[in-house]
């Protein structure tokens, strides 16, 4: 062989070398950015999807009920919100159980608002109460849904009338008509809207989970399901 075609052999040899070497680089380089694109996925999957503690306690009011000398506390939520009004959703008992004798107020900053009772459901805890004017910080909740068995849920109350308590749990099952959520509850927090990751209304706390006749499980509450609410306030033509 001759020295010529020796010389073109060892030119074409770091040729396909040096081209060899830009692909493996490009290579490398690409499957960096694939490991990290698919870590960047990972951490947004990971990512707990839930509605914030600003926006549970914003559309949270905080009621007190007074009948003869018998006082109660309790929670509602703010479902409309109109020129003139501001409409709160709650439970029957919350409101005096529909007794206009019964006076339910709202706290609104430092001061309590006298709310007047617009409707109460004929078979179920639900009462929606209303009050002259805009609450301060208070929005309407964005919308109502149903929840499924292991969804999570969320939810801010007066646990023992301490005010806006934050719990999260899940959604259990049913029991007959109404639904179970392993959240915790304890009284007080009757009337609480629970929310699920979008922060639509689900449910409406009305009881603690009863084991026989004394004992109570705080770590459950039992609620009004999502749809019944909603075909109530759609009866009211507040949705």
């Amino acid at each position: 062989m001759s020295k010529f075609n020796i010389i073109i052999l060892t030119i074409a040899f770091l040729v396909v070398l040096s081209v060899g070497g830009l692909f493996i680089a490009d290579g490398f380089k690409n499957l960096m950015k694939l490991e990290i694109n698919t870590a960047e996925v990972n951490i947004k999957v990971n990512e707990e999807v839930k509605p914030s503690y600003e926006y549970l306690k914003s559309i949270t009011v905080y009621l007190t009920g007074q009948l003869e000398n018998k006082k109660w506390v309790g929670t509602g939520t703010v479902i409309k919100i109109d020129e003139e009004y501001t409409y709160i959703l709650t439970n029957k008992h919350v409101a005096g159980g529909g007794n206009k004798e019964a006076t339910i107020y709202v706290e609104n900053g430092l001061r309590q608002l006298e709310t007047e009772l617009v409707d109460v459901h004929s078979n179920l805890d639900l009462a929606v109460v209303k009050v002259k004017g805009k609450l301060k910080d208070k929005q309407v909740v964005k919308g109502f849904s149903t929840a499924s068995p292991q969804d999570k849920l969320y939810l801010v109350g007066h646990f023992l009338g301490i005010r806006y308590v934050y719990s999260e749990g899940v959604f259990v099952g049913y029991d007959g008509i109404s639904d179970i959520v392993q959240l915790p509850v304890c009284y007080g927090n009757s009337g609480s809207a629970v929310c699920d990751k979008e922060g639509n209304l689900i449910g409406v706390i009305f009881a603690i989970y009863r084991i026989g006749l004394f004992d109570v499980d705080t770590s459950h509450g039992i609620m009004v399901d999502g749809l019944s609410v909603r075909l109530f306030l759609e009866k009211l033509n507040l949705l």
